[in-house]
């Protein structure tokens, strides 16, 4: 037999795939956090949880991974080791960008080669890239950026593998981000692409994917407006915290915001955990006391600054989440499905709880603020595909630099009893990838007057992406698998 272990090590979780060659067809799959403290752990993980034990028969593995995008949304590189520019067209940039995310590529290699030798599994392993294709170990350590987008193109791939469909819109929808690709006569778009990474050119060979901030672990919190906004950044889903640690959802009820207390760096509903980064000589001494107690064990806020006996704000997490000693952990779209009943994975008591909490901050009920919740994370998608479809037919606008452009799209997400109304309908279906878009795309696809496609085994779309992009090859059109 001709197996291929797909794995795919995305910054929530880590996915994994046995897939018969030479049948086409997924022989099994699994599901696993992904460690970044020890990415070995969550890739050993996936593999022990896959129902398969003939190791042996695997001839080939192949991975990709996000961890290298979310390294550089994470972290600011650019004002510190090397002087990039602005002007070069990127090649400098990629250089210095190769340097600094060497020894992320390298840690995660030798990650899955430790997992691999636990399972005694010998096989050749390669590295899906950016462009769809891919390259041995060697290649990877010394081109990381050639792995920038390797976990998006995963996704597309795998979509495309899955659906089986000639021309589509095609949605994938993790943790992080959601990716965008059109794929036309049976081909994946190809093109040069110049990423703008704080303000810094990259210039990259990739697969067309149009990247926008929205996730199943994306920030749901009110900005200093008071409007409901979702992202940009990620957080770790209440639900999930609290399944390992059950006594947040008490310490969120208990320990709550005191009246008449203006919260300036924060929001109620966070609670927090000792992130990965470990060298703390850059901190002062109370911020490593805090650092150092949440090592210990998550905790809420304001239960934070009761046993400090300071101001929420004088706890200086947000500067502590910036520089990755710490990670926040708070209310995302993955606890509205939980307090929805949708999806029930996780702890659904504190997700209810965050809800009521954030509901009482602009006096509305509950219902009405899952309500809003909903919209907008299915707006956010919606404008994203809007936007993507734009970008494809090589438009180089923004529909939020518009305000005529903004009046259309309000009156197209938010209808309401006006004069006039607008619609924006797409003539290709929507196939959906990615965990949450089960939840999420139908919605989506009903707005834009479309039909949705979700293929079997669309939440590990990126780890079969990864074991199948032996099959890809170019033709005029860009890439398309064999026949």
């Amino acid at each position: 037999m001709a197996y291929i272990l797909g794995v795919d090590t995305g910054g929530t979780f880590t996915d994994a795939v046995i897939f018969d060659d030479a049948r086409e067809e997924v022989v099994c799959k699994s599901k696993a956090f992904t460690t970044k403290s020890n990415l070995g752990v969550g890739i050993s993980n996936a593999i022990s949880q896959l129902s398969f034990h003939d190791y042996s028969e695997i001839w080939r593995v192949h991975l990709s991974t996000t961890l290298t995008a979310n390294s550089i949304q994470e972290k600011d590189f650019f004002d510190k080791s090397y002087p990039l520019s602005r002007e070069d067209g990127g090649e400098q940039n990629v250089r210095h960008l190769n340097r600094l995310l060497r020894y992320i590529i390298e840690n995660w290699l030798r990650a899955v080669r430790g997992a691999l030798d636990t399972y005694q599994i010998t096989a050749a392993l390669y590295v899906l890239g950016s462009d769809g294709t891919l390259m041995n170990e060697d290649a990877a350590k010394a081109s990381p950026v050639s792995v920038l987008l390797s976990g998006p193109a995963a996704s597309v791939i795998g979509g495309f593998f899955l659906s089986k469909e000639e021309d589509f819109l095609l949605i994938d929808m993790g943790g992080t981000t959601a990716d965008i690709t059109k794929i036309e006569h049976g081909s994946l778009r190809f093109c040069q692409q110049t990423l703008k990474i704080n303000d810094y050119p990259i210039r990259l060979n990739a697969l067309d994917i149009q990247t926008f901030s929205v996730g199943g672990d994306s920030h749901i919190h009110y900005d200093q407006f008071g409007s409901l906004v979702l992202g940009p950044k990620k957080v770790i889903p209440l639900c999930t915290a609290s399944s390992f640690f059950p006594y947040l959802c008490e310490e969120l009820n208990h320990y709550r915001k005191p009246d008449g207390y203006e919260l300036f760096a924060g929001y109620e509903t966070d609670c927090y955990i000792a992130g990965g980064r470990r060298n703390t000589i850059a901190l002062t001494d109370f911020e490593r006391k805090v650092v150092h107690y949440l090592e210990k064990a998550p905790h809420s806020l304001f239960f934070l600054a009761e046993h400090f006996d300071v101001d929420a704000d004088a706890l200086h997490l947000s500067k502590l989440v910036r520089q990755g000693y710490v990670y926040r952990i708070s209310f995302t779209p993955t606890d509205v499905l939980h307090a929805t009943h949708v999806y029930t994975e996780y702890d659904e008591k504190i997700s209810d709880m965050a809800i009521k909490i954030m509901a009482s901050l602009t006096d509305i009920s509950p219902a009405q603020f899952i309500s809003k919740c909903e919209d907008i994370v299915t707006n956010q998608l919606i404008f994203s595909c809007m936007q993507s479809i734009a970008n494809f037919e090589k438009q180089q606008f923004d529909f939020r630099d518009s305000k005529a452009t903004i009046f259309l799209m309000d009156k197209f997400l938010n209808p309401r009893q006006n004069l006039c109304s607008f619609n924006f309908t797409i003539r290709k279906p929507i196939v959906a990838v990615g965990a949450p878009s089960g939840s999420w795309v139908k919605a989506v696809a009903e707005k834009l007057g479309t039909r949705l496609i979700l293929p079997p085994n669309y939440d590990v779309a990126n780890a079969i992406g990864a074991a199948v992009s032996q099959k890809i090859r170019r033709n005029k059109n860009g890439l398309c698998f064999r026949n």
